[in-house]
C-alpha cells in the first residue's frame, strides 16, 4: 500500500508521477480510494487519474460497477464520460450491461445528471445493444 499515490487534498498533484510509475496490480488496492478523486471531474487531479485508468478499465471492472449501481448521479457522470467514453478498448460486457441498464431505466436524478445520455454515447461508440 503505497499512500503516495493518494492525493492528500484538492491542491495535491505529488502523487501523479509515483503513481504513474506504479503498475495496475500495484495500485489494484487503493483503486476505490483513487476514483473517489474522479467523483468530479473539474478538480485538478482528474484528469490524470483518468489516464491512468484509462488502459485498465476491465481490470477496475468490480469497481467500475460499484460507481454505476451508486446513488451518485455525477460520480456516475464523470466516470462515463472521463473513463469510460474516453476508452480505447471496448468496456467488460458487465460494465456494458450496466450501462444499458442506466440508458433504458433512468431515475429522474439520473436523467437530470444526463447520465443516460452518456450511457448511450457509450454503448453506441462500442456497439453495445440497446433496446428500448
Amino acid at each position: 500500500m503505497n499512500l503516495n499515490i493518494i492525493p492528500k487534498d484538492k491542491e495535491d498533484l505529488n502523487f501523479v508521477e509515483v503513481l504513474f510509475s506504479m503498475d495496475i496490480d500495484e495500485v489494484k488496492d487503493e483503486v476505490p480510494l483513487l476514483l473517489k478523486w474522479i467523483k468530479d471531474g473539474n478538480w485538478p487531479q482528474a484528469p490524470y487519474i483518468y489516464q491512468y485508468f484509462i488502459p485498465h478499465v476491465n481490470e477496475i471492472e468490480d469497481e467500475v460497477i460499484k460507481i454505476l449501481k451508486s446513488n451518485d448521479e455525477l460520480w456516475k457522470y464523470w466516470l462515463i464520460n472521463g473513463l469510460l467514453f474516453k476508452s480505447k478498448h471496448r468496456p467488460s460486457n458487465l460494465i456494458m450491461k450496466e450501462l444499458e441498464y442506466l440508458y433504458n431505466n433512468p431515475t429522474e436524478d439520473e436523467k437530470e445528471a444526463e447520465v443516460d445520455i452518456s450511457a448511450f454515447e457509450v454503448i453506441n461508440k462500442f456497439g453495445g445493444n440497446v433496446s428500448d
